[in-house]
Parts: structure tokens; sequence; C-alpha cells
């Protein structure tokens, strides 16, 4: 059969009951638990489809989702295809490709920028979930001074607030706490704050927009150098292709961020079925791993490599209460990052 051919209703049906529940779940798809799993089918497409459904969701995405989405080349990119397989408008297909059913297209084509704040919101939740891998807590300015850096007209605090609550509860792992943005997984037991104590005063360090976006996509940065050397010395190895080598390596750059150590790599790499064992002292592969670690921005240093994070420490006076906080606010530092400590 011709995939291209099938109904919305057709692609979700190629879905487990459990996979279908999941997807009418996330959206709060109203009586949905009693259905067998061809009306579940039917009751989900239905729903996704719904303008305002559809709109809410695809306001959230950014422009290199929408346009592939909306490409005419199945992707094969599973990272950049996450939240739109997730939500239920792409289909991992049988040779690896994802999918988008014409019945999507049409209706996203039919509302595509007509809102002028979906770029606005799109952009605001990368910031979000880089900040959220860099600093793991932060003031509301200090995710304002990242996205106003790169976008025009600037955000206040109360256009942030209110674009904030427009955004999906699964596209905002983050509990706002009077000025401060906390992950999720950091609020529990109050992680947020022995984090906050380890950073210290260092400033936040903001990335340029393309990292922005890629960390956001795909968790680490994969246009960084020493990333493509890993994959590469890891293909080698393994025989895996380029692009799941480089998956591994960007989870590898992950731990590093997280505070993980080249032990915690190499267990890591134990965990792949075809990386061989005698490898794990190769020289080619401890230098690589060293070289990512060293360069790795570490969560712990708000962002900053541990050469740079060092070297501002050494440039940093002693912090008083009234002086001028080293973030760059130009509040006092009792009145801005030292309220939390």
């Amino acid at each position: 059969m011709n995939l291209r051919t099938e109904t919305f209703t057709d692609y979700l049906l190629q879905l487990t009951k459990k996979e279908l529940t999941t997807i009418a779940r996330l959206h709060h798809i109203p009586k949905y638990s009693s259905l067998c799993k061809a009306d579940l089918a039917v009751r989900t497409a239905s729903f996704l489809l719904q303008p305002e459904v559809m709109q809410t969701f695809f306001s959230c995405l950014g422009e290199d989702e929408k346009n592939a989405c909306l490409s005419s080349a199945p992707s094969r990119d599973a990272l950049l295809m996450k939240r739109l397989t997730e939500a239920g408008y792409c289909f991992l297909q049988p040779d690896g490709s994802f999918v988008v059913p014409e019945e999507v297209k049409n209706q996203f084509l039919s509302f595509r920028n007509t809102d002028a704040s979906d770029n606005k919101k799109g952009f605001l939740i990368d910031c979000l979930y880089a900040a959220g891998y860099l600093y793991g807590c932060f003031p509301i300015r200090i995710l304002l001074k990242m996205y106003n850096s790169f976008m025009e007209p600037a955000i206040k605090s109360e256009e942030f607030l209110r674009l904030f609550e427009q955004i999906p509860d699964y596209f905002r792992p983050f509990i706002l706490k009077g000025e401060l943005c906390i992950h999720t997984s950091l609020y529990e037991h109050d992680l947020y704050r022995k984090i906050q104590q380890c950073q210290g005063t260092l400033p936040f360090y903001i990335p340029p927009k393309k990292d922005i976006i890629g960390l956001a996509r795909y968790g680490y940065f994969p246009e960084d150098v020493r990333i493509q050397n890993l994959s590469r010395i890891l293909g080698c190895m393994t025989g895996l292709s380029m692009e799941k080598s480089i998956i591994i390596s960007g989870k590898i750059q992950a731990v590093f961020r997280q505070g993980g150590t080249i032990s915690d790599a190499l267990l890591h790499l134990k965990t792949i079925p075809q990386f061989p064992a005698g490898s794990l002292r190769d020289k080619k592969i401890l230098v690589s791993l060293n070289d990512v670690f060293a360069h790795t921005r570490l969560l712990l240093n708000r962002g900053y490599t541990a050469a740079q994070a060092m070297e501002l420490k050494k440039k940093t006076t002693r912090i008083y209460p009234n002086t001028p906080c080293p973030c760059g606010s130009g509040k006092k530092y009792k009145n801005c990052c030292g309220r939390h400590h």
C-alpha cells in the first residue's frame, strides 16, 4: 500500500493502543479511556485536526520543525521530529524515515503565519529549553536577555508571563517561583538550591542563536567539532552510521554537562552493544572524550566550560550585598542573584 494515500486515521491505526492512549492523554482528549483502538484512532484524528488544537501545538514549534513538517522529503532526523511524533502528528516508518500525513500538512498550511506571536512563542520555548540545559534554574530576566539578544521587538516580564501561560504543559517542564524559572526535575527536594550554591556568583553564559536552537532540539550542541570528531571515531569502532554516532556523542556531552566524568562516559559506551569492550582503553577514544569533556559547557558553571569558569573566578572580586550583581543585570547583588542564596 502506498502510505502517502492513507488518511490521518490510518496512520494512527498503525500505532498500538498504548501509544494512542499516551497521545490522547497528552492532548487531554476527553472520554478516551473506554474506547477501543479503532474508535480511539478516529477520536484522536478528529481532535488533533481541529484548527484551535493544531494552532496551539504548532505555535510552540521552531521554524526548523515547521519546515520539516511541510517538506516533501521524509525526514530521518528522529530528534528534530520528536515533538511532532510524540504529539501524534508524525509517524516513524519501517525504513527509518518520518512522515507527516497530508491532512495534517494541509490543515497546518491553512493557518501558518497568521499569528505574529507564533514565532515569538516558538523561540521563547527554545530559550527555555536551552536555559534549562545550561543553568537548571535561572531568573526570568536571564531568559529575556537570551531571547531579546536575537529577537525583535524585545519582550518584558509581563509579556513573558502572558506567553508562558499560553504554552501547553507538555512544552514547558518548568516551574515559576517568584522571578525564578526552575526545571521540574530540580524542584523536588530543592535540588535547584544546591545547584545555585555550586554556581555561586558566576554570570550566565548566553549562547549564539544557532546553539540555542540546537541545544533545545537535541539536548547537545550538534555542530560542536569535538562531537563530530568523537562521532567519527565511534563510527569507525562500531560500524554505526554517523547519524547514530552523533546521537551517542551528544548523550556523552550531556553526561558531562550534568557533572559526569570520563568514567561515566566509558560506562555509557559499555552499554552500546556494537562498542568493542577492548576499545575502552583505546588512546583515540580517551583523547577524544577528554577533549569533549574539557570543552563541555557545564550546568554547574552556568554554561561556561571548566577553564572559562576558572578564568572568570580569578577576575571576580569579592561580592558584597550592595555591589552590582556579576550577572550584568544592573541590580545590587542582594536584590538579584544574591536573593537565591
